[in-house]
């Protein structure tokens, strides 16, 4: 089944010219599904990096902070 108009908030699909599957129309890549655009090299994967928790100390603890009353003379 082709879904050229969808309900709303739900966005519609259309089947990929290569396997078949139901795509959302806005992620398809000339007619294709995003795997499929792929295996063909329409498009570039692009790796997704994920972030896991932070452990030790980042970048802003490694700054030395100045004390407020610290002249370096710079100003003078």
């Amino acid at each position: 089944m082709v879904e050229l108009f969808a309900e709303p908030g739900r966005p519609a699909r259309k089947p990929c010219a290569r396997c078949g599957h139901p795509t959302r129309v806005d992620r398809m890549v000339h007619g294709f599904g995003e795997d499929c655009a792929l295996k063909l090299g329409l498009i570039v994967a692009v790796p997704r990096l994920h972030a896991g928790e932070q452990t030790g100390t980042d970048l802003l603890d490694l700054l030395a902070a100045e004390p407020d009353d610290c002249c370096d003379g710079w100003d003078r």
